[in-house]
């Protein structure tokens, strides 16, 4: 739904007059390094558009295909999960953009398949995100985690955005079906557009300052913070991964007897590439030895049951394989 309405947006971008042209080729890496290959060289730049971390397959694989990014100025537009400023500042090296333009090469879409188009960033929350990324004890002061939480600006004329016992809430005027009151488990904070202007005023910085840094106008709207799902759901590559589906791995005849089903998942980036990968904390019964054949035997279970009750987990495990 998601990658169909940011399409739908594109092409009536494109029927406006502007000089866009518009691919899709899926999550297929051949076709989209074919793509890039034969028709990267005609384009002014071009905007690479999907999950964080398959973007960041698609520039790995590319460059060790001989793709030559820096020639094709690229931009690159997200969405479906937060990323941190070390994530974006990994990708920014491969494709070599620099300093000047870190703060509107890329753009994270805040987007929910009910609501359609909730917020996004604009140049001035990824410029505050990337001060508290560099001070994380006062990010720890403000936010209240040990993790810069995404920071998106919103439309009020288009979306009424509420907190509820932590908990996003919003009411919908542009979709078909109205919303009211609508609460997804995003956990998550609204702030006003003054008070992110009293936290630059705190690192430092007038708001002219930060309009000549970010290189953009700054847009004077509220934001929406997010924490992440309140519901114990991660995302791994833009896809859902419930509770659901590991308690269903753990209660396989070949893990029934060794676990006791209490576990506790979360997304984590490798260090040395960003890649994604998901972390999966399970309990093993008294007197169960933990070993690596055991471990592996988890792994394979809980691989095998994703991808029989997660069908986004399964199409990304035919496309990626054991990275996922």
């Amino acid at each position: 739904i998601g990658g169909n309405f940011t399409l739908n947006c594109a092409m009536r971008i494109a029927k406006k007059g502007y000089p866009l042209t518009i691919i899709t080729p899926g999550i297929n890496k051949d076709e989209i390094m074919n793509v890039v290959t034969r028709l990267g060289s005609y384009f002014d730049q071009i905007i690479l558009s999907g999950y964080p971390p398959f973007i960041r397959d698609i520039i790995d694989d590319g460059g060790k295909q001989g793709i030559e990014w820096r020639k094709m100025k690229p931009k690159l537009f997200f969405a479906s999960e937060s990323l941190s400023e070390e994530f974006r500042s990994y990708l920014y090296d491969k494709v070599n953009i620099n300093e000047d333009a870190y703060y509107f090469s890329s753009m994270n879409l805040y987007g929910t398949a009910d609501a359609a188009i909730m917020g996004h960033e604009t140049p001035l929350s990824t410029f505050i995100r990337k001060l508290f990324s560099k001070d994380r004890m006062r990010s720890r002061n403000f936010f209240g985690t040990d993790y810069v939480p995404s920071l998106n600006q919103y439309y009020p004329m288009f979306k009424h955005v509420e907190i509820d016992s932590g908990e996003v809430v919003f009411t919908s005027f542009n979709t078909e079906i109205p919303l009211i009151r609508y609460n997804i488990h995003d956990k998550g904070r609204v702030l006003k557009f003054k008070e992110m202007s009293g936290i630059l005023d705190n690192f430092g910085y007038s708001e002219q300052e930060t309009q000549n840094i970010t290189g953009r106008p700054l847009w004077h709207l509220p934001y929406v913070c997010l924490y992440g799902r309140s519901d114990s759901t991660v995302t791994v590559y833009g896809l859902n991964v419930y509770p659901e589906n590991i308690k269903s791995a753990l209660e396989t005849k070949e893990l029934i007897d060794i676990a006791t089903g209490k576990f506790v998942m979360e997304t984590a980036n490798r260090q040395n590439d960003q890649s994604q990968y998901l972390v999966v904390h399970v309990e093993v019964r008294h007197g169960v030895e933990i070993t690596s054949d055991l471990e592996k035997m988890f792994q394979n279970m809980i691989i095998a049951t994703l991808r029989k009750e997660n069908l986004e987990y399964n199409h990304l495990y035919q496309s990626i394989k054991d990275r996922a």
